[in-house]
């Protein structure tokens, strides 16, 4: 089994929700004493672009610094050679299986991801651009109580040890 996992994040332009998860999932894995590489990315990204000052914000209240973020576009490419897709929205699904249509068993719902049908309320993460920084932190916690179930997932399958 191939021990080099990658995890990327998608959301629309990559300066938000796919910049939170990331992050705080990286923080997970290595609080779990593991190692992926995981990384994020956008349906809509221009390249090169800041995480939005109220991404930073939320996230350095988890002592994590994203200042280094830059926004990435997804490609072709990118699909292909990573072993797990997590989406916020239902919308970014369709775009990577418009570009990629056999990624399809490697691309979730980061809401669903690790749930049944019964517990999932909301499966869509709503994009907080250009909203107050309470919005982004709302938004925040709901991705944060996605990414327990991820870890979790990780843990139990062996991708992170």
């Amino acid at each position: 089994m191939n021990d080099h996992k990658t995890i990327l994040f998608v959301c629309t332009g990559n300066s938000c929700r796919s910049v939170m998860a990331q992050e705080m999932l990286k923080k997970l894995v290595s609080n779990l004493g593991g190692s992926l590489e995981i990384i994020s990315a956008g349906v809509a990204s221009l390249s090169n672009l800041e995480a939005t000052e109220n991404t930073k914000r939320v996230l350095l209240k988890e002592g994590i610094d994203a200042s280094n973020h830059r926004s990435t576009a997804v490609t072709a490419g990118l699909i292909k050679k990573v072993d797990l897709i997590l989406v916020m929205e239902r919308f970014h699904k369709e775009r990577i299986l418009e570009i990629v249509p056999r990624a399809e068993s490697k691309v979730h719902l980061l809401r669903e991801f690790g749930k049944t049908s019964e517990e999932i309320e909301e499966s869509e993460i709503f994009d907080p651009m250009g909203r107050p920084l309470e919005v982004y932190e709302r938004v925040f916690e709901v991705i944060k109580d996605s990414l327990v179930n991820v870890a979790k997932w990780l843990k139990d399958t062996g991708w992170v040890k």
